[in-house]
């Protein structure tokens, strides 16, 4: 009875109501991602996911540590002193260059200092060959909370997310109209969590992204989701989580 016929994306939620950070919290949660992996979908070449992810709190000294030992040359403030932004960048070098400088140039002139970059380190030797065709380049920025200001950390962040998008569209000649820049994403910009997602199945999530494979990697709570792409068709940018939630949505509501 086609009455009954429904289907629907993934989502998980964990949470320690400690509030401790855990290695434990990542690591279930991440189980409960593949163990929705029939909630997603793949493409036909069955390692392209429909996309799938990872929202955790900012693990302040695994980012501390990573930062030390990859010699970035430079230190975190306290945890909640900063913020981080997940993007996806071009793979060109050029257009990548000319991205990272828009946005450290938009962020000095709000006030939050570019502490610096890091490029996340990845593996994609198990991607199929849908998703390896369109995957970015995936950076984080530190960024300073600007000191002189009032306004509450996260609605800085907030601002300094939604010009870094204008300024960039200039840049690369997008319509802010359309929203769409298929060269530029930010995953996540926030004091408080970070986003690891990507146009990817859910036991690819971990294999990929190799930060999630550190022991010293933990959070107080995570939220998972499994893509089962619906009337739009899979992509890196729309893999969830979102920025701040992420959405079981039935097919064509």
């Amino acid at each position: 009875d086609p009455v009954f016929e429904k289907d629907a994306c993934g989502v998980g939620f964990i949470a320690d109501t400690t509030l401790t950070n855990t290695r434990n919290t990542v690591k279930e949660a991440l189980d409960m991602l593949v163990r929705m992996t029939h909630r997603g979908a793949c493409g036909c070449d069955k390692d392209s996911g429909d996309g799938a992810g990872i929202l955790v709190v900012i693990p302040h000294e695994f980012f501390a540590n990573v930062i030390e030992e990859e010699d970035l040359g430079f230190e975190l403030p306290e945890a909640g002193e900063y913020s981080i932004g997940n993007f996806f960048l071009a793979q060109d070098d050029k257009l990548r260059e000319a991205t990272q400088k828009t946005i450290e140039e938009t962020a000095e002139s709000l006030g939050n200092h570019l502490l610096g970059w890091r490029r996340v380190p990845t593996n994609n030797s198990m991607l199929g060959s849908m998703s390896k065709g369109s995957e970015p380049i995936v950076m984080q920025a530190f960024f300073a909370k600007n000191a002189t200001s009032t306004t509450d950390f996260e609605l800085q962040n907030y601002v300094l997310r939604k010009v870094i998008q204008s300024t960039v569209n200039e840049l690369m000649g997008v319509d802010n109209k359309i929203g769409f820049n298929p060269e530029f994403y930010t995953c996540s910009l926030s004091s408080k969590t970070i986003v690891y997602k990507g146009q990817l199945t859910p036991a690819q999530v971990e294999m990929y992204f190799l930060d999630l494979q550190k022991e010293s990697f933990a959070s107080h709570l995570a939220l998972v989701h499994s893509r089962f792409s619906t009337n739009t068709f899979p992509s890196w940018d729309r893999a969830q989580p979102m920025r701040v939630l992420g959405h079981n949505g039935e097919i064509n509501t």
